[in-house]
């Protein structure tokens, strides 16, 4: 069974639709149930709920938990119910579109998106490294490899001819995606 964002043994631990887009939840022990109910959703009566009481019954329950939070959360944007978890110190974020993502000002500070030339696409985006060094530890110097592309450099270093190396492509042995035989 598909259970999308669901933590299968835990909940609330999922996205939420709020009132623009979703917001990540996760509030897998008592302290963060407490605080959710409390501050996040300012709904203590959950506490006292027979269906969202325990650990058990939040999961028997979960389909009516994910309604009754997703109600309150439909009233506000994703920015204020990510403010309100912060504030209650209970784990979550923003469920981000790929715009969203590209224009994130901390994904911009860090370099996350980056563009270069790949040699058959032409320009791309792809993401950036997430270790950030002070030299050129961390740069993208080229694409990536297509499936193959190197196969011939990496043999000839084995000591083999021209002949035998194209005898090795044409016999299926080794491959270049791009390569004509």
């Amino acid at each position: 069974m598909a259970t999308g964002t669901r933590h299968r043994r835990s909940t609330p631990y999922q996205a939420y639709r709020t009132r623009d887009g979703y917001v990540t939840v996760g509030a897998n022990n008592n302290k963060l149930w407490n605080n959710f109910c409390t501050i996040t959703c300012e709904k203590p009566e959950w506490l006292s709920d027979p269906r969202f009481v325990d650990l058990p019954s939040r999961l028997k329950n979960i389909d009516a938990l994910q309604e009754e939070i997703e109600k309150v959360f439909a009233t506000q944007p994703t920015a204020y119910w990510v403010e309100k978890l912060d504030a209650a110190q209970v784990p979550g974020g923003p469920v981000y579109t790929y715009s969203q993502i590209l224009d994130d000002p901390h994904i911009r500070a860090r370099n996350m998106v980056i563009e270069y030339e790949h040699p058959k696409i032409g320009r791309m985006k792809s993401i950036g490294i997430p270790v950030k060094s002070s030299g050129k530890l961390t740069e993208v110097r080229r694409a990536a490899p297509w499936l193959g592309q190197h196969t011939a450099e990496v043999v000839k270093e084995l000591q083999l001819n021209d002949a035998d190396i194209e005898a090795l492509f044409a016999g299926g042995v080794l491959y270049d995606k791009y390569r004509k035989n």
